[in-house]
């Protein structure tokens, strides 16, 4: 008998306080001034708080109330309470200006670094916070970068066995919920990427056509300088990611991200006229780093055993030709621009598999289709070249017993 569903359980009073709450903040959030929320918290007769628009009140309250409050209540267990204050906290930092958020960073950082929680949506929820902090911020070191190492030390590295896994020094990241927390990795992986595509947009507007050739000290150079240290730091969590024995669908957001790295690169080189100086790190953060480590990666998923559906094959199966094709691509541009410019490229290019392939998603679930439905119906006659080779099997010992047969009659005879 099949087990009966869990049933949700009731929120606390609490929670639903810290709920009305959090709908009270979103919606002094939403003014064009913090200050409505610095008059709700009681900041009003603050003379500070008019100059500024009510955002020291506001930061004084998420450093000094909120933050404090998701700790307590993550140590009295109370996870789903805890859950809805951060998300309070959330809606106050994305209303502050970067430069008030230095409290918050200090909170994140201790709490994701020396709180243990058992929750895995908590730590989901507090991971993410920490990391849109630091990406709001600009915080050095990237925590992002520093996140998609832990993973890899926790979750092994997917080209040796491991007997056991390494250690993290975030306490809220363990052996058990790595592959649950870099979802929140990749998350925010995306949300970087996408504020470097417009980077890269406004580049090519202000180089008048991008051709990466601006004079050291112009507003496009320097703007083209960020950008492609985007794309260094950018390729770097992606090649430990790639490098970790990921599973389920973390996996399949990974490689959407690598085929988007790609065609961002593609798009970037292809209007260059001649390579920039700092084109060489671009490269062999990509070409040398990552792309062995995202085939590594392919070969490791495709080797598990695995007993998933046709739909999860046929994902598969369209995702991973889009991201070798669009390899590909790109390696074909920056060919194209070595010649162009007469530069010595290839150099950052090394083939670490054969990708000859063609994966059809027709064939693989027609395929999974026949033997779902042959694993059903053991009775049923074998189809194809098996059963062919079974029933000519039979025909032959249908022969043999006849021809045994008439020997032992003529013997009688």
């Amino acid at each position: 008998e099949k087990a009966a569903p869990k049933e949700k359980a009731s929120p606390s009073r609490l929670q639903l306080v810290l709920e009305a709450l959090e709908a009270t903040v979103a919606l002094l959030c939403a003014e064009p001034s913090l200050a409505p929320l610095a008059a709700a918290v009681g900041a009003d007769g603050d003379d500070g708080a008019a100059a500024d628009g009510g955002a020291a009140a506001a930061e004084r309250w998420l450093a000094g109330t909120v933050l404090p409050l998701v700790t307590r209540l993550s140590r009295d267990e109370s996870h789903r309470e805890a859950e809805v204050a951060l998300r309070i906290g959330g809606a106050l930092s994305a209303a502050l200006p970067s430069s008030k958020l230095k409290a918050a960073l200090e909170w994140a950082g201790g709490f994701i670094g020396g709180e243990e929680v058992a929750s895995n949506p908590l730590c989901k929820a507090a991971l993410s916070f920490a990391l849109t902090l630091h990406r709001r911020a600009h915080a050095e070191p990237a925590l992002l970068g520093r996140c998609a190492e832990e993973l890899h030390a926790l979750l092994h590295d997917n080209m040796h066995d491991e007997a056991e896994g390494g250690t993290s020094t975030l306490a809220m990241l363990t052996e058990g919920n790595a592959n649950a927390l870099s979802a929140a990795a990749l998350e925010q992986l995306e949300l970087e990427m996408a504020e470097g595509e417009k980077a890269a947009d406004l580049l090519a507007r202000l180089a008048g056509g991008a051709d990466g050739t601006a004079a050291e000290g112009t507003a496009a150079a320097e703007l083209r300088g960020r950008v492609h240290r985007r794309y260094v730091s950018h390729a770097q969590v992606l090649r430990e990611l790639c490098k970790s024995q990921l599973m389920g669908a973390p996996v399949q957001h990974l490689l959407k991200l690598v085929t988007k790295l790609f065609k961002m690169l593609d798009a970037s080189f292809k209007a260059m006229k001649a390579p920039p100086p700092d084109a060489g790190d671009v490269l062999e953060a990509v070409c040398t780093e990552l792309c062995p480590a995202v085939y590594a990666m392919l070969s490791f998923t495709g080797s598990c055993d695995t007993s998933e559906s046709a739909k999860k094959v046929e994902r598969e199966a369209k995702v991973v030709p889009a991201l070798v094709g669009q390899i590909e691509k790109f390696e074909a541009t920056i060919v194209k621009l070595g010649k162009k410019s007469s530069t010595d490229l290839l150099r950052y290019m090394k083939r670490a598999t054969n990708r000859d392939f063609r994966i059809s998603a027709g064939e693989v679930s027609k395929a999974i289709t026949d033997a779902m439905a042959v694993d059903d119906d053991d009775d049923a006659p074998a189809k194809g070249k098996g059963g062919a080779k079974k029933r000519k099997g039979k025909a032959k010992e249908g022969k043999g017993k006849k021809a045994k047969k008439d020997d032992t009659d003529d013997d009688e005879d």
